[in-house]
């Protein structure tokens, strides 16, 4: 896995693709951070890829979602709890 910073992609891009082309990934970063991934893909497989990373994603959402609700012990919640607790997470949301 090679990093590259946001810098270097405005910089010098031909060394972030030849980086990229050599590893077949790359992380990109700001102010030392990870940021994105780059990967590498083509006419025929872009939608194959991006179908991957997103299916990836959504996988560790729901294990982030399952492993809080654990923690929080919300899964042993009624139904009426479950609803407060969708309730006070908009409520939490509308006023950020």
């Amino acid at each position: 896995m090679r990093f590259s910073s946001i810098r270097e992609v405005r910089s010098n891009p031909k060394k972030v693709w030849e980086k990229l082309k050599d590893s077949g990934e790359l992380i990109l970063t700001s102010h030392g951070k990870p940021i994105a991934l780059m990967l590498p893909v083509d006419k025929d497989s872009f939608e194959d890829v991006l179908y991957a990373v997103r299916y990836a994603l959504s996988k560790n959402a729901v294990s982030n979602m399952r492993n809080l609700s654990i923690k929080r012990k919300l899964h042993r919640l009624s139904l009426d709890e479950i609803n407060k607790e969708i309730l006070f997470a908009r409520k939490e949301k509308s006023s950020s």
